[in-house]
């Protein structure tokens, strides 16, 4: 797969667990976003960070050494937006658990999206009709 279809499945999987943790959060009492609507800029920037900072490289790694195929799309999402928030809030661990599950499950949702999109924007996909052996 090329770097291009990489990076627009990686962004496009990056709004996807934005739209996930909006939609999961606004389910929660204590819903932030419905005070001001301005502060999902917060989880997208964030989540823009985490996607070029530590799944992009991955998929890069994975792909060079082709092993990159759907699973390890959905597990390169769920540990890249879960893993660096597990590890912030070991200080309280009462949290660390049930915060790992809920952005993993953004995070796999959002691999999904990445997977389906690289695989579409992908030249390998192409509807083009080959050309008959010989025809000139």
């Amino acid at each position: 797969m090329k770097f291009n279809a990489l990076f627009i499945g990686s962004l496009a999987g990056t709004l996807a667990a934005v739209a996930a943790f909006v939609v999961f959060d606004s389910w929660d009492s204590g819903f932030f976003l419905s005070e001001t609507p301005k502060l999902v800029v917060f989880p997208l920037m964030v989540a823009a960070a985490q996607t070029l900072l530590l799944a992009l490289p991955a998929l890069l790694l994975l792909n060079h050494l082709k092993r990159l195929n759907g699973i390890t799309w959905v597990l390169i999402g769920a540990l890249c937006a879960a893993l660096p928030w597990s590890i912030l809030l070991l200080v309280t661990p009462e949290l660390v658990a049930p915060t790992f599950l809920w952005l993993a499950l953004c995070g796999a949702i959002g691999g999904i999206a990445g997977y389906i999109t690289s695989r579409a924007v992908s030249p390998n996909n192409s509807s083009k009709p080959t050309p008959l052996r010989g025809a000139a």
